[in-house]
């Protein structure tokens, strides 16, 4: 067996290599590595990528980090995959994880983990869970003719029906929709725009609404992500890239959209709304508190106009201010999860850490 580690000098001569262009399997997409490439808190000599191969020179296992700042001071690292073959690699999964482990000095953040990495994390003496976050996802149509065929080929042949079935429900919940917005009409006072670049008075608006955060993340960090996503729209140029690369890499849809909303000529709300074939999440978010109800009514009218058929958040004013709105959904399921830390970084992350949903690598997905 052979493990290689990557670091950001070596990232793009792997990706023009014999080894990565030529293998059926890849550790990483293009799009992927031209992302971590241009990372502003990444240095030159960052391990990125941990490599394992067998002695016919056959992928085996990965694992991906991503590097980070905390309040832009202290270095340290998402784990941004991990993944081992299941029939080459049975007993790699530990091994290659703790040469990452070793690699980063331990300086590691986890977050939005599996249920069978949550039980491997929580055995290692390494790692403390700091905070415990609740994934909250909104269902606001039916969409089953096209979830049930496509989680189960064996129902393909209810699709028919099933297009029947969503399009009755949902015509009830677009006569709930329309009376909900005539009981909540927007107020012209208020105005939300698409903007095409963060300027310097949403850096502003930013700066001093993100001191409690620990990743705080700036222009700078925001145009990365918004530019190098890890997700692009599939063509048939890239349609094969679902079978030589396990995670998330293409989709039918996906968008970001930069939105601020103003209250007159004053910004009270930026954020950043990331579509992936038509469900939605909220990577980042600014608010003046004070107007968080009508903050809140923009956004869901902006989500109808994008035809949304969920919205998954874990931001707790948002949250907030969604109830306060008692916006239409049909059904809610809340998931919990763990953050966890090395616990050599538990006295700089303190008790009770300030995330945003898109903290990780949750914004490029």
């Amino acid at each position: 067996m052979f493990i290689q580690e990557i670091t950001l000098s070596g990232l793009q001569d792997f990706i023009v290599s014999e080894v990565y262009t030529i293998a059926e399997e890849i550790p990483i997409t293009l799009h992927r590595a031209r992302s971590q490439m241009k990372n502003p808190r990444a240095d030159t000599e960052d391990v990125l990528l941990i490599v394992a191969y067998n002695e016919n020179s056959e992928l085996i296992g990965y694992v991906g980090a991503l590097p980070d700042r905390i309040k832009g001071k202290y270095k340290v690292v998402w784990n941004s995959c991990w993944y081992v073959n299941p029939k080459l690699g049975q007993t790699l999964a530990l091994p290659l994880f703790l040469r990452f482990v070793k690699a980063w000095k331990g300086k590691i953040l986890l977050r939005d983990l599996t249920s069978h990495t949550k039980k491997i994390i929580e055995k290692l003496p390494y790692f403390q869970a700091v905070k415990t976050e609740h994934k909250t996802r909104y269902f606001a149509t039916f969409y089953l003719a096209s979830l049930l065929p496509g989680k189960w080929p064996v129902l393909s042949f209810l699709k028919v029906p099933l297009q029947f079935l969503d399009f009755l429900v949902n015509s009830c919940l677009k006569g709930i929709q329309f009376i909900w917005k005539k009981q909540n009409a927007l107020n012209p006072s208020f105005a939300l725009k698409l903007v095409t670049q963060i300027d310097d008075q949403i850096v502003h608006f930013i700066n001093t609404n993100n001191k409690e955060e620990i990743i705080q993340r700036g222009k700078d960090e925001l145009d990365w992500i918004l530019n190098y996503p890890w997700v692009v729209e599939k063509t048939n140029e890239n349609g094969d890239l679902a079978g030589r690369y396990f995670f998330s890499s293409i989709a039918a849809s996906f968008n970001y959209y930069r939105l601020q909303i103003n209250h007159y000529s004053n910004l009270i709300a930026f954020l950043i709304v990331k579509e992936r074939e038509f469900h939605f999440e909220i990577p980042y978010f600014y608010m003046n508190e004070e107007y968080s109800e009508e903050i809140c009514l923009y956004i869901v009218n902006f989500l109808y106009s994008k035809q949304f058929r969920s919205l998954t958040i874990t931001n707790t004013k948002l949250k907030k201010g969604l109830e306060k709105i008692k916006f239409p959904y049909f059904y809610s399921r809340t998931q919990n999860g763990e953050f966890y830390v090395s616990k050599e970084l538990i006295h700089v992350i303190g008790n009770n850490p300030e995330l945003q949903d898109g903290d990780g690598d949750v914004a490029f997905t």
